[in-house]
């Protein structure tokens, strides 16, 4: 991704963070946690001895508190947005960095999990490089782009005109604009097929799941 988009991206986050979980709500039509859980659950079953959890790009802690409601387990939280983490009301660790160089040493994790994030990578194999490094399995839900021309066409639509309306009605005036450059998300990430053989360099893929259209993918992988 572009310097300048990813820059665009974080900016984002520290915008929209007062009022994350309730625009998110709304712009994927109450669907959000429903996908956590989803993930979270596909995880456990498949990653066995789960004890140490890194929660990437945690922003306020919502895949984190997910995670709680199955597992009682130890979690580090990692934002790249000082402004985000601090919305994470959670007795947890709490850590600034970046995806491509994370400060934890090597197999420090039983897994990592990344609720709406990996999008907000700026060199995914780098992070995939890291993520392999750090954990032994990986949990994924991010915002995804399908190949699929009426799909993608339609999400296109959707990302440009009607999220910045959601989130006008959702969170007001002061936020939306953030919310409205979810389409420059959209837009720059990968096919969600792509996404798929980047992350299978360096993890065996179990669960490979489009939702949303193809708006979000979910994604288990482990050594």
């Amino acid at each position: 991704m572009k310097e300048s988009k990813w820059k665009k991206i974080i900016e984002t986050y520290d915008i929209i963070a007062p009022v994350y979980e309730r625009g998110n709500k709304f712009v994927t039509l109450g669907n959000i946690e429903r996908w956590r859980k989803e993930t979270i659950k596909m995880l456990l079953q498949d990653c066995k001895g789960v004890n140490k959890v890194l929660d990437a790009g945690s922003g306020p802690g919502n895949m984190t508190k997910t995670l709680l409601k199955y597992k009682n387990v130890k979690v580090v939280l990692l934002d790249q947005s000082e402004i985000m983490i601090k919305e994470a009301n959670l007795p947890a660790d709490k850590v600034i960095g970046t995806f491509e160089y994370m400060p934890f040493r090597d197999n420090s994790f039983d897994a990592v999990i990344m609720g709406f994030s990996f999008h907000a990578s700026s060199n995914m194999r780098m992070t995939i490089e890291e993520l392999n490094r750090i954990s032994r399995c990986i949990g994924i839900v991010s915002i995804g782009k399908p190949k699929n021309i009426i799909k993608k066409s339609l999400l296109y639509i959707y990302m440009k005109y009607f999220i910045p309306i959601l989130s006008f009605l959702s969170t007001g005036p002061k936020y939306y604009k953030g919310y409205a450059r979810i389409f420059d998300i959209y837009t720059s990430v990968p096919y969600n097929s792509e996404i798929g053989k980047i992350i299978s360099t360096k993890f065996k893929i179990a669960r490979f799941k489009e939702v949303g259209l193809g708006s979000v993918y979910i994604i288990i992988g482990f050594k």
